[in-house]
């Protein structure tokens, strides 16, 4: 910084105007009558130096004055005077504080523009890596709906009759791409809820209706595990919500609760009465469940706990479930059960049925 500073005009400007103020200072001193003490005006140039100085010539400066200070005791007229040596002595070591101070607070200065160029560095280097994802996730979608479509056509034989075989690889490629395009979706997503708040298409929906079609949904990828899916609706579940957000918000808990749980075991999905006129979905499973410490990070971008670190999960979801959820005006959280799994719950505020169906459409 500083040797940049010296090839500069300004530079050799502040040398000349700190020489200039201690020679006139000098002069005001050499001529006051005895008794008369200018001393304190070296703070000027000491100020002037650790504004445009480098710390070295600051202390330079500093110590002239501190020298012509103590020198004014014996020039122009020779003659201790014990009153004028402790004044003088009390001028040198506040101007000693006073160069101390200035270089101090110059350092302060010169720490937080490296950290607001660190950040603002940061910031850019997020903001390239955002777009480069979100344009790399939408460039991908294409080719790969394109790929989804001629998988359909396989399986339904349109180029030919499969064989058992060929039939179950290109189920497994299905599958495969179909996790592929959601992983994309869920990238999207996320890219879009952080650029700008979340747009909702918020009307009165039956959340019974959305639960129920996504359990089924999910039926088939769990008898495949052996996992028992098992769907507890209540009537008048109605809420204010975007049916489509919302369901993608519910299908991640229910996707995470048949992937985690148990070969052969039981996921629950249930609608409940909570607190305070609240609707509660839960979602259970018979898994490992979840370390209490990981609790609340589990619904943090990109964080997997230990136990399911092994899984080909993201850490996407359950980022992206809580954001949906909160837009909504809701709450969500995990709680660990008694005896082993855990228990993912999905708080809306609840809307009567007489109300929904007097603000217009439900599901």
């Amino acid at each position: 910084m500083y040797s940049e500073l010296k090839s500069t005009s300004g530079y050799r400007q502040a040398q000349y105007s700190i020489a200039a103020l201690i020679l006139f200072i000098e002069a005001v001193e050499y001529l006051a009558p005895t008794g008369f003490i200018f001393s304190y005006l070296y703070a000027v140039p000491i100020l002037i130096a650790a504004n445009r100085l480098s710390e070295q010539q600051t202390q330079a400066v500093t110590a002239l004055s501190l020298i012509s200070t103590l020198l004014g005791l014996f020039i122009p007229n020779l003659g201790l005077d014990s009153l004028t040596l402790v004044n003088r002595l009390i001028i040198c070591s506040a101007l000693g504080t006073v160069c101390y101070l200035s270089l101090q607070y110059r350092q302060v200065q010169q720490e937080a523009s490296s950290q607001r160029l660190r950040l603002q560095s940061q910031e850019q280097l997020l903001r390239t890596y955002e777009n480069f994802t979100a344009a790399l996730t939408h460039d991908l979608k294409t080719p790969l709906q394109g790929m989804e479509q001629t998988l359909h056509f396989f399986a339904r034989g349109q180029f030919g009759t499969l064989t058992e075989a060929q039939k179950q690889v290109v189920q497994l490629f299905e599958r495969s791409l179909s996790q592929l395009l959601e992983l994309t979706d869920t990238l999207l997503a996320i890219y879009r809820n952080e650029r700008e708040p979340l747009k909702l298409g918020m009307r009165p929906v039956n959340l019974d209706v959305v639960a129920a079609e996504i359990v089924t949904r999910w039926i088939e990828p769990a008898v495949v595990r052996r996992v028992e899916l098992i769907y507890e609706g209540r009537e008048g579940a109605w809420v204010q919500a975007d049916p489509l957000q919302l369901g993608r918000a519910v299908t991640n808990l229910v996707a995470n609760a048949v992937k985690y749980t148990r070969l052969g075991s039981q996921v629950q999905v249930q609608l409940v009465a909570g607190a305070a006129d609240e609707l509660w979905l839960q979602v259970s499973d018979s898994g490992p469940g979840i370390p209490e410490e990981d609790l609340e990070r589990i619904f943090e971008q990109f964080y997997q706990s230990p136990l399911t670190r092994q899984s080909l999960g993201t850490g996407l979801g359950l980022y992206l479930s809580r954001q949906i959820v909160e837009a909504h005006g809701g709450r969500i959280w995990a709680v660990n059960k008694p005896r082993q799994g855990c228990t993912f719950v999905i708080a809306l505020p609840g809307q009567s049925l007489n109300v929904s169906l007097k603000q217009g459409k439900g599901m």
